[in-house]
């Protein structure tokens, strides 16, 4: 799964450009997003209203040979309050 705006809460709009060469890069390598426990959005910048916003900045990234040498991984995120 790449990123996207499921990784994104706030008022204004996900910048898509940055979000779609991600995706690409992933691909163009074939990695794979890691599925993660814990919390989806690991970001909050403490504002309120309009000015807030929620992210996801974290990403387990693997390829094949990764997962074939670890048969069981897991990934739990943790929430950052700046």
């Amino acid at each position: 799964m790449g990123q996207g705006s499921h990784e994104y809460h706030g008022y204004n709009t996900l910048a898509n450009l940055p979000v779609e060469e991600f995706n690409m890069w992933i691909d163009h390598n074939h990695l794979t997003s890691l599925p993660s426990c814990g919390f989806q959005l690991t970001w909050i910048n403490s504002r309120h209203g309009r000015a807030r916003t929620d992210k996801r900045l974290g990403r387990v990234v693997y390829n094949s040979e990764g997962m074939d040498a670890w048969s069981m991984v897991f990934c739990c995120t943790f929430l950052y309050v700046s």
